[in-house]
């Protein structure tokens, strides 16, 4: 039902947006190409049932985009393809500093559908532009470890591994739907970009005895990022 739901809102979207660009004179097409560093976490998830006190995990945020510029106006709409990782590190665990601490990382593709304003033009060559829409992710890894020793200490629990896959097990929803905001500097063809985006809806499926519990609330991917970038 969610999976229906999560496809209703997409159609909606793109065919909102498809209408809107039918009804513009597009101008010259670009082509931006971005890397940089995320900060990410999930809500309502306790790794080593420590409940939602779970730090934030650095990872990295690359792709590209196709911008599409509305003539006579200062909007213009950039879909893209990125490759993204997220999770979230434990902050302590019960063992009192015998184990590892526990890290969940997850890699996703994702397909943003960014509205861009242009808000400000200054000497030219700088500009400032404010960046927003929804995005669709579909996650292709999910790794659940603890700095190279078994993530559970039940030699008979799935988990019984130094790496445990979250997404064969059935713990993490493959697809996402979620919204994103950022804003973009740009000077000449390079850009520097800071953004945020959640996660719609919920997507820890199940949790993992003695390793991972799931709040009562929706777990969803909060994350923070910055990117350098080139257009052309």
């Amino acid at each position: 039902m969610k999976i229906l739901k999560l496809f209703t809102v997409g159609a909606l979207l793109l065919a909102g947006i498809s209408s809107t660009l039918s009804a513009q004179e597009l101008g010259q097409l670009h082509y931006r190409v971005e890397a940089g560093a995320t900060l990410s976490k999930i809500s309502s998830l306790g790794l080593d049932h420590l409940g939602d006190r779970g730090t934030g995990l650095v990872n990295f945020r690359v792709g590209g985009s196709l911008v599409m510029p509305f003539e006579h106006t200062a909007f213009s709409f950039a879909p893209g393809l990125y490759l993204i990782g997220r999770g979230e590190k434990q902050s302590d665990d019960r063992s009192g500093g015998r184990r590892p601490l526990a890290k969940l990382e997850t890699y996703a593709l994702q397909i943003p559908l960014d509205l861009s304003f242009r808000l400000i033009t200054f000497a030219e060559d700088h500009r400032i532009f404010f960046n927003l829409g929804p995005y669709f992710a579909y996650a292709v890894s999910s790794k659940l470890t603890r700095g190279g020793e078994v993530v559970s200490e039940n030699p008979k629990a799935k988990a019984y591994t130094k790496s445990y896959d979250m997404l064969s097990n059935g713990h993490i929803k493959r697809f996402e739907f979620g919204l994103q905001a950022s804003a973009m500097y740009q000077w000449k063809q390079l850009y520097l970009r800071g953004g945020i985006e959640a996660s719609a809806f919920n997507q820890l499926k199940l949790w993992v005895p003695g390793s991972v519990a799931k709040g009562g609330s929706a777990s969803r991917y909060i994350m923070s990022y910055i990117t350098l970038g080139y257009e052309f």
